[in-house]
């Protein structure tokens, strides 16, 4: 699963923003640009280390829950691979605390990253009560939110999304969310 979150991350994270950021650089924790492969672990293809990431203690964490997710917010915005690896990682480890967080998130903030982000945390965490805002993403205006909500509600083994997962892989102009809905259509339909 962490190779997953680290192709995501990296992808998402380098991929251009209207503030013009270039393709194949990432701002690490030290605040610096630097090229994708100056990442720890990027130029064997792993990705970014687990080991340069912060780490989140565990006690209290329910107290915690609001200066983190503005911590995921900034390091989303600001394109910080190590705090979001980090925090994906905490969110794993303490998924009730912060289930209710990540969905609103994901429905409503501003930023279209942190809308796509996330979704696919809550895609890998698969909170059943999740499954209704999956639903309603799928018609998000951001390409990538829509893919994560697709991918995330075969996660969830959805059946009910069937229908409209089978009208995005058919109608959706983005080829990233018909690939995600064909996916997971064929997963919840056992092929």
């Amino acid at each position: 699963m962490f190779g997953a979150t680290v192709w995501f991350v990296i992808h998402h994270l380098t991929a251009p923003d209207a503030a013009g950021s270039k393709v194949g650089e990432t701002v690490g924790s030290d605040g610096r640009s630097r090229p994708l492969a100056a990442l720890p672990g990027a130029a064997n293809g792993s990705g970014v280390s687990p080991s340069a990431a912060p780490s989140y203690p565990s006690e209290d964490i329910g107290a915690r829950v609001d200066p983190m997710m503005k911590e995921w917010r900034n390091a989303i915005i600001n394109k910080d691979a190590d705090v979001v690896l980090a925090l994906d990682r905490a969110f794993a480890s303490h998924p009730r605390e912060f289930v209710p967080a990540l969905m609103l998130s994901a429905e409503n903030d501003s930023e279209e990253r942190v809308r796509s982000f996330s979704t696919r945390v809550l895609g890998k965490l698969r909170p059943q009560e999740s499954a209704p805002l999956m639903r309603k993403l799928l018609a998000d205006r951001c390409e990538y939110v829509r893919s994560n909500a697709a991918w995330a509600l075969g996660q969830l083994d959805d059946r009910t999304a069937a229908p409209r997962l089978r009208n995005l892989k058919q109608r959706d102009p983005s080829t990233t969310v018909r690939r995600s809905a064909g996916e997971s259509l064929r997963k919840l339909e056992g092929g």
